[in-house]
């Protein structure tokens, strides 16, 4: 017997000369009082005496270190060391911002990405299904958010024996990004060290069942390296498949999937995806629950798992058994679990066997053992697996929880619903004359409605990023399907986890797959189909709900509909619109409509690119049926919360992730892009607290909030104390209490890749559109009499413009990384000259408002000249090497003229942020200014302001 590491807490090691302690001899612990919330046996492991085959295998060593043991078998697909590059042979295009040079700190080449065109860096490789592949890259970057995707694909190479064949790399990488109805999985290196020093990475993977290739291409979320002398540099990129032995193999398994925090000496407890995925087009329950995200116990048989507990009172154990998905066709797992008392009694309470199906599609074992007859007794809950010779054994204790009843004085329940694509101005809760919402209706007579909510964002994934992060696109930089929320960002749910909640999540959203929101779930449901009903999710969340309602739990439970396609059942489909209405237009459901024109499951519902007379209002009727039903579904659960006696027991808040334009700005239906109307962004917003919470409720708050208030609100109602919420969020508890007057809130919106932002406070609008090559445009909207943003008040208000306008500011200043230029004048009119000269190439990267440049992009100057009247004259990041030298010769016209010289070190940018805020907020004459935005500055920054700075902070709107 091997006993691995770390087996319990109260046990000294044995002597070297004495025989490892039996499990079976094992006495019983002393009973320790029990955590609140359920007892996760993954955190357990430590205080467990475990006897597996993987005690002693170390992590092997990869092919080619020479350390003298032996390689694994590889066959290498690349082989790259960019010493004979050439962008011909890879079929990249000229205007690819990667190239060989060079390697700084290394003989030879290494490959230097310069910040353009990241998306044509690209490498397409033929893989085998279920497949195990192992991966390296160096790296040596100034920008620690520019790094390698590896993206696997369905898309089967047509030339697979010539690397980067063009019309492969047009059917596997597509334009940008892999095609969504393509794309299996990303995976991602740990994020690079911005120290400029080299660092090698490895990755290993098992490839699913259905991919057929693997893309490897360099990602930058905003298309931005500010270090353009160092920019980010790879070499010695190494991709094989393996062909380990059965040692080997077990030691990769030791070292992959491993879960974070997991102890890697054990290398035991696993989370992700650990069976097989199935096709998407054919996936059904019990198979579709192979795509959930989950903790698990890695037991290679024979392996014994013997865990000190002391139940509570009315407990269970909640498992979930399975064969991990590198197991063969035919590999058994036999599953036994038993308890042995204090008396040394041992009673088994589960024998069961699995088989590896032979076509890939095994699924999860879900299994319920009571334990209440040893509740309050030390007790040693044994978990043991055991296989045939012939097996690889590998088995999978899922999401192993002892679960008690919740007690009545308990903090509440938690259920946070999410509908996307919804418009707050299409529900009759937010005063429509349809009557779309009237479960929504009955849910705001028990809470708290937000009539002016908006959403940091106007698509999919940078919203709920920032749901659940309380922080801003700009910050958590989810801006592209290929990101994931940062692991030093908590979400939610780890706070609710931590604090004793069951976490679960029932998701079927391709744009939330794969992004991080998994993190803190003790089960992320979330299946990527792109034709969905809400049924689906109702069915899940129901009988989910029929097995843990006596938990306390946090559920997130979201609804697809009423995005696209609109696939609503009867009478949904015709509820505002008549069989007449479809069939005039050869209307079939599902339908699709575009962005930019043609309708798919429409024969005649457009002319050219325009939509044919009536199908404008027939469109909206569409989407009105849809909302209608997922209010339908949505209120069935809400329902079965009041049937099952947990309704007033639960905190419920409803929300949207963004809205949808239906032809109300020129010809464009749909989301995203270069739009933040409040069609868009104007979203649903509702908090039903929970009885006990003495909140007024039945009440309508009319303050402009944010939908990331969300985070700490929900947690503050739920009793979760003391979290360190580094966030930007603010909790709506004052606004929920109607703890009168309160100052206005500013919130912003905001598309990072297609550069817009929106400002909103009060009744004002700002609306800024910074597009990279041309110049600025600043709208400015008063909501209260012009609703539908038609007249632009720019030049009419001067100064609700400036207002937002410095709120717009400081919001660059505080999230968005890079180095900035800002000249501040007096208000009066002059004609500014700003020129500035350096050492090393400079350019602008974006001239977010004021002075048009004159020259530039790419060389050692830059102009910018104009006239102005504003007190932002000009505010530009620029993209500046680090150790360049600048000189800044400023000139004002008019009286009194101002003639302004600097000699800056681009390193010394951060120091001159607290003394402008201190010194410059009201200058009498023109003034450049010179700011260094990143990361580890910013927060520093936040964290250590004087009392006098955060005066100066509040009075220039730079925090609120």
């Amino acid at each position: 017997m091997t006993l691995l590491p770390g087996c319990r807490e109260q046990s000294a090691p044995a002597p070297a000369d004495s025989p490892a302690e039996s499990v079976d001899a094992a006495p019983a612990p002393t009973p320790a009082p029990t955590p609140p919330g359920p007892l996760r046996l993954t955190e357990l492991l430590a205080t467990a005496i475990i006897d597996s085959p993987l005690a002693g295998v170390a992590e092997l060593p990869y092919p080619g270190d020479g350390d003298g043991a032996d390689p694994i078998a590889a066959h290498r697909l690349l082989d790259q060391r960019f010493e004979r590059f050439s962008r011909q042979q890879l079929a990249w295009p000229k205007s690819a911002g990667c190239r060989a040079a060079p390697a700084p700190e290394r003989e030879g080449q290494a490959l230097l990405y310069d910040g353009r065109n990241a998306h044509q860096c690209v490498f397409v490789l033929p893989v085998e299904p279920s497949a195990r592949y192992r991966l390296s890259r160096a790296i040596r970057t100034g920008d620690a958010e520019v790094d390698l995707r590896v993206m696997e694909s369905r898309v089967a190479l047509a030339y697979p024996r010539q690397l980067n064949h063009p019309a492969d790399v047009r059917a596997a990488a597509g334009g940008k990004f892999v095609a969504m109805r393509d794309l299996l999985f990303v995976h991602r290196f740990a994020k690079p060290v911005h120290d400029e020093a080299w660092h090698t990475d490895r990755m290993s993977l098992v490839t699913s069942p259905f991919a057929r290739s693997l893309i490897i291409a360099v990602h930058d979320a905003e298309g931005l390296v500010s270090e353009r002398e160092h920019g980010v540099w790879f070499d010695d990129l190494l991709v094989e498949q393996l062909r380990p032995t059965p040692a080997q193999e077990l030691a990769l398994l030791k070292g992959e999937a491993l879960a974070p925090g997991a102890d890697p000496r054990l290398g035991m407890h696993k989370h992700g995806q650990l069976l097989p995925i199935g096709s998407l087009t054919h996936t059904r329950p019990p198979f579709d629950d192979n795509y959930a995200y989950r903790d698990a116990i890695l037991a290679v048989a024979p392996t014994v798992i013997d865990v000190p507990l002391t139940p509570p009172a009315g407990a269970r154990l909640d498992l979930s058994l399975g064969l991990f998905k590198t197991s063969r066709p035919g590999d058994r797992v036999t599953f036994r679990i038993a308890v042995r008392d204090a008396s040394g009694a041992e009673e088994h309470l589960l024998e069961q066997e699995l088989t590896a199906a032979p076509k890939v599609n095994w699924h999860w074992h879900d299994v319920r053992v009571p334990l209440d007859r040893w509740a309050g007794q030390a007790i040693r809950l044994r978990l043991s697996t055991d296989a045939p010779p012939e097996s690889k054994g590998l088995g999978l204790w899922g999401s192993p929880i002892v679960h008690a009843p919740r007690p009545a004085a308990a903090p509440p329940n938690v259920v946070l619903i999410a509908v996307d694509t919804l418009r707050a101005d299409r529900l009759h809760t937010f005063g429509y004359e349809r009557p779309t919402s009237p479960a929504l209706d009955r849910l705001a007579a028990d809470g708290v409605v937000f009539a002016q909510a908006t959403s940091p964002s106007n698509w999919t994934s940078p919203s709920f990023a920032s749901l659940f992060t309380g922080v801003f696109p700009s910050r958590h930089q989810v801006i592209h399907r290929a990101r994931a929320i940062p692991p030093d960002l908590p979400t939610i749910t780890e706070h609710l986890r931590r604090a004793g909640w069951l976490t679960y999540a029932i998701v079927y959203k391709a744009y939330l797959y794969n992004m991080g929101f998994e993190r803190g779930f003790d089960h992320w449901l979330n299946v990527p189909l792109y034709d969905v009903r809400a049924e689906q999710n109702l069915t899940k969340a129901l009988a989910w709900l029929d097995r843990h309602q006596d938990e306390r739990f946090f559920l997130f439970l979201h609804f697809n509909d009423p995005h696209q396609p609109f696939n609503q059942p009867p009478p949904f489909d015709r509820m505002f619109n008549t069989s007449r209405d479809l069939s005039r237009f050869g209307v079939r459901l599902p339908i699709v409509i575009e962005p930019h024109g043609g309708v798919r499951g429409c024969s005649r519902c457009m002319n050219g690119s325009r939509p044919a007379p009536g199908f404008v209002e027939l469109g909206r009727a569409l989407y009105d049926g849809a909302t209608a039903y997922v209010d339908d579904q949505m209120g069935r659960f809400v329902d079965a919360l009041r049937e099952r006696g947990l309704y007033d027991d639960t905190l419920i808040a409803f929300v949207s992730d963004h809205g949808e334009l239906m032809w109300e700005h020129g010809n464009y239906f749909g989301h995203g892009g270069s739009y933040v109307q409040q069609e868009l962004i104007h979203v649903p917003l509702l908090v039903k607290p929970h009885r006990g919470s003495g909140l007024p409720i039945g009440r309508r708050v009319a303050t402009v909030v944010t939908t990331i208030d969300l985070m700490p609100t929900l947690l503050e109602l739920a009793g979760v104390e003391g979290p360190d919420l580094d966030i930007q969020a603010e909790s709506l508890g004052p606004l929920l209490r109607d703890a009168g007057p309160t100052t206005p809130r500013t919130v912003f919106s905001e598309n990072v890749k297609q550069a817009m932002l929106a400002v909103r406070r009060e009744n004002w609008k700002y609306v800024l559109d910074y597009p990279s090559g041309r110049p600025a445009r600043e709208q400015l909207f008063d909501l209260d009499v012009d609703p539908h943003e038609r007249r632009n008040l720019a030049e009419e208000q001067p100064v609700a413009l400036r207002t937002l306008r410095s709120r717009a500011i400081a919001f660059f200043l505080e999230n968005r990384r890079g180095h900035y230029l800002l000249v501040l004048g007096d208000g009066l009119p002059r004609t500014f000259d700003v020129e500035v000269r350096a050492d090393h190439p400079i350019r602008t990267v974006q001239s977010l408002f004021g002075l048009p440049v004159e020259v530039g992009p790419t060389q050692q100057r830059l102009r910018f000249r104009g006239e102005s009247n504003r007190a932002v004259v000009l505010l530009a990041r620029l993209e500046v090497p680090r150790r360049a030298r600048l000189e800044v010769l400023l000139r004002a016209t008019g009286e009194p003229p101002r003639e302004q010289r600097t000699v800056i070190e681009a390193a010394d940018f951060d120091t001159y942020v607290a003394g402008w805020l201190r010194e410059n907020l009201r200058p009498e004459v023109a003034t450049a200014h010179f700011f260094r935005v990143g990361g580890a500055a910013r927060t520093k920054e936040r964290r250590h302001h004087s009392g006098e700075q955060l005066e100066s902070l509040r009075a220039l709107g730079y925090i609120h």
